[in-house]
């Protein structure tokens, strides 16, 4: 086609290509915008995803209902705390102290009071939810024995499969009050020793635990409204 005929078919179809040209330009801003969308939604899920699985579930312990004790399980994290497992050694002081006086070195089981306490496990718990009550029957039948007035004490131990270890103190004078604390990263590596104080001091142990955790710290057990 000759150069003039071509400029004169140019001219005489100027609006269709012109209407074709802007059409062509809105689609391809179009296609731009869905792309940038695209893009913008799977950075932020893929954010979401990274930050989700940089996140460590957590849980936490309480103790509730000081006439009638029981212990919660709390996960305050966004995420699903697996595999939770709580153990504890309790024991009735005042029975210990009311026993005849220790024979350890030719009797290595001679252990009074010990409430004899079996751990549970929870498969898994919810995000901001808890598991239980749990009460302490669940843990020791020995309970049911125990006087009334009688003080019980000793460590409890909380996990997950992705947690940190946690440890508490527990004390509850039945049918009485009842208190907890969380021990920091410290006072769990001399756990044992503290608690071999508590256990030895007979009679004093009501010393022996003030020294070990002040007043100030015990956190005590809610009771229902």
């Amino acid at each position: 086609m000759p150069f003039r005929s071509v400029n004169a078919w140019v001219q005489k179809h100027s609006a269709a290509l012109s209407a074709w040209s802007s059409a062509l330009t809105i689609v391809a801003s179009i296609i731009a915008v869905i792309g940038f969308t695209t893009l913008l939604i799977g950075g932020i899920l893929g954010f979401l995803q990274l930050k989700s699985s940089l996140q460590k579930p957590d849980v936490a312990l309480a103790v509730v209902n000081s006439n009638d004790p029981a212990f919660v399980i709390h996960n305050p994290s966004p995420v699903v705390a697996r595999d939770v497992v709580l153990t504890m050694g309790l024991w009735d002081l005042d029975a210990r102290a009311e026993a005849p006086a220790p024979r350890y070195a030719t009797d290595p089981d001679y252990d009074p009071g010990n409430l004899s306490a079996k751990g549970m496990d929870v498969s898994y718990v919810l995000p901001g939810a808890g598991s239980g009550p749990h009460n302490m029957t669940n843990f020791t039948r020995a309970y049911y024995a125990v006087p009334s007035g009688h003080t019980i004490f000793g460590p409890a131990f909380l996990r997950c499969s992705e947690c940190g270890p946690k440890a508490y103190w527990v004390m509850i004078e039945k049918n009485g009050t009842a208190w907890f604390v969380e021990m920091s990263v410290e006072e769990q590596a001399s756990v044992y020793q503290n608690l071999r104080k508590v256990l030895n001091a007979r009679a004093g142990f009501a010393g022996v635990i003030t020294e070990i955790i002040p007043v100030k710290r015990r956190v005590r057990a809610a009771d229902p409204p």
